[in-house]
This record gives C-alpha cells, structure tokens and sequence, in this order.
C-alpha cells in the first residue's frame, strides 16, 4: 500500500471513532438529562410542546403584522402619497430641464435613448424607467423625443400626471 492508501484509511477509521465517540457521549447525557428531567417534571412543563432538553432556550414567538410593510411586495413602487418607495437612480437626482437627450435608437423592439447629466455624464434609458426628480418615468420613446409622466401631489392630496416631452439635441 501507498502513503495516500494508507491515509485515507487512517482518516475513515479516526471519523469512525469520532462519530461513535460522540454518538456514545450524546445518548449519555441526555439519558442523564431526562433522569433529571423526570424528578423535576411537573404538570405545567409536562403540557409544553417543547422537548425538555430546549427547555429554557427556545422561546416561543408570535408575529404580529399590524404596522409593517408585507415582505411579499416589491421594494420599489408608488404608495399612496404620489412619492416613489424604492431605491433612487442616478437620473432621479435632477431635474428634467437640466437633463439633455443626446442619442435614440427607436425603430426597434425595445427602443432605448441616451441622455446626458449636467455633469457631463451619460446613461442609456429604456421604456419604464424612473427619471426627473418628480416621480417620473420614460412612459415612450419616439423618433427624436422622449415621453416622461410625472407625478404630483396638490394641497388637497390629490396625485396629478403631467406629461412632458423632452426633445432630441441637435447640434
């Protein structure tokens, strides 16, 4: 037999002799454990549901849901101010006057466009997307404009929709 043969074998033989050790040493204490357990029993431990050896450990928990959000609905959305609930992206930082269109690609299946920050800095947009500081969202994009809708909330509370066209920049 080889060096790694005769290795293995040690290794198989000294989990073997770990697992059983600890097999042993387990039954043993909870053996000891439920000795004890029985002389202590009494009738309200004896209804729990939980076994003798957790207790004390695990509590029980009940969820209440009143006043959270439920986990099961997306992060991101509108909710029933008008405001947008979710994570705020680099064109939502600015206003849809100081953001340029620079580039469409429209007579395709998924049309995207181009625009340009006031800090020179340029992202690809799609339909749907979040834009402008007002809640916005790329709702078309034509040959030479965008649609954005934009959402705003009146003194009364009522939510408002203003569509605006943000046209192509010819230079």
């Amino acid at each position: 037999m080889n060096r790694t043969s005769l290795l293995y074998i040690a290794m198989r033989l000294l989990s073997v002799i770990v697992v059983t050790g600890s097999t042993l040493l387990f039954t043993s204490m909870a053996q000891s454990q439920d000795v004890d357990a029985a002389a202590t029993t009494t009738p309200s431990s004896a209804s729990s549901n939980t076994p003798d050896l957790l207790q004390g450990i695990i509590e029980d928990y009940t969820y209440i849901s009143e006043g959270k959000r439920d986990p099961f609905l997306p992060l991101s959305g509108i909710n029933d101010s008008g405001t947008t609930i979710g994570p705020m992206f680099p064109l939502q930082r600015f206003d849809l006057d100081q953001l340029k269109l620079v580039g469409i690609i429209w007579d395709v299946k998924n049309p995207k466009a181009m625009i340009m920050d006031p800090n020179g800095k340029s992202y690809v947009v799609k339909a749907n997307e979040r834009i402008g500081r007002n809640s916005g969202y790329v709702a078309r994009i034509r040959e030479g404009e965008l649609v954005i809708v934009e959402s705003f909330t009146g003194n009364d509370g009522k939510v408002t929709y203003q569509t605006r066209l943000v046209k192509l920049v010819t230079e």
